[in-house]
C-alpha cells in the first residue's frame, strides 16, 4: 500500500506538470514587428526602420493580446509558434495607445487552431505573488517568480495617460522576445508587463481591470 500511495503521487504530480506544459504552449506566441516612425523634426520623413521582438497572449477565441508599443508606427506584424517557428502575418484588430494595448488577429485564421488561450484572473494587491512567462529559444518556457509592489496611478509610455499600474519586482534574464511579457497568476492572466529596469529588477504591469475594460471596448 505504501509503495501504491507513492506512485499515485507521483503520478498526480506528473499530471500536473503536464496540464502545466499544455496551458503554457497554448497560451503564447511570439510577436515580431517591424517598425519605421516618422522623424519629429521632419514630419514627412520616416526613420530608418527596425525590429522589435515581444511575447504576445493567446486569447480564448484566438486573438492575440500585446501592448501598443510593440506594434506602434509597424510597417508589418507577424506570428511565430514556439517551438516550431511557423510563422504567419498578424493584423493590428484595435490598439489603444493611452491604455498601451492591442489586439491582433492571425491572418490565417486557422493559425492558432489547437491554442486554448489564456483566461483572465483578478485583480492584484501589494504583496501577491505570481509569475512572469518568457519564451525560451527552443520554445521552452521559462516562469520568473515575482511579486506585486504597489497598485496605483502612474504613467504610460504616451506619457499623457495617467491609468492604474503595477509595480512589479522580478528578476528577468535577457531574451530576445522581452519587449513585452505577460504577468500570470495561478495560470491566468493578471497583467502585462510594460516596463522594466534590470539594475532594481523593478518594473510596471499593466493591470488586468485595465485590460479587460480594453476588451470590452
Amino acid at each position: 500500500m505504501k509503495h501504491f500511495g507513492i506512485i499515485f503521487v507521483f503520478l498526480a504530480m506528473a499530471g500536473l506538470l503536464c496540464a502545466e506544459e499544455d496551458i503554457s504552449r497554448g497560451s503564447l506566441v511570439r510577436v515580431r514587428a517591424s517598425i519605421q516612425p516618422y522623424d519629429q523634426f521632419r514630419p514627412w520623413q520616416k526613420k530608418s526602420p527596425f525590429g522589435l521582438n515581444g511575447t504576445g497572449v493567446v486569447l480564448p477565441g484566438g486573438k492575440v493580446l500585446a501592448t501598443a508599443a510593440l506594434v506602434a508606427n509597424r510597417t508589418e506584424v507577424g506570428l511565430e509558434k514556439p517551438g516550431s517557428a511557423e510563422k504567419c502575418a498578424a493584423e493590428v484588430e484595435a490598439i489603444d495607445y493611452e491604455a498601451n494595448l492591442a489586439l491582433l488577429q492571425p491572418v490565417d485564421r486557422n493559425f492558432l487552431k489547437g491554442f486554448s488561450g489564456l483566461a483572465l484572473g483578478p485583480a492584484l494587491r501589494a504583496g501577491d505573488k505570481g509569475e512572469v512567462w518568457q519564451l525560451e529559444r527552443n520554445g521552452e518556457m521559462l516562469r520568473n517568480q515575482a511579486e506585486i509592489l504597489s497598485t496605483g496611478v502612474g504613467r504610460y509610455p504616451s506619457d499623457e495617460a495617467g491609468f492604474l499600474v503595477y509595480g512589479v519586482r522580478v528578476s528577468l534574464p535577457k531574451r530576445d522576445d522581452s519587449y513585452t511579457l505577460p504577468l500570470l497568476k495561478d495560470g491566468q492572466l493578471v497583467g502585462m508587463m510594460m516596463g522594466y529596469d534590470r539594475d532594481s529588477q523593478e518594473g510596471s504591469a499593466i493591470p488586468v481591470p485595465m485590460i479587460e475594460h480594453f476588451l470590452k471596448d
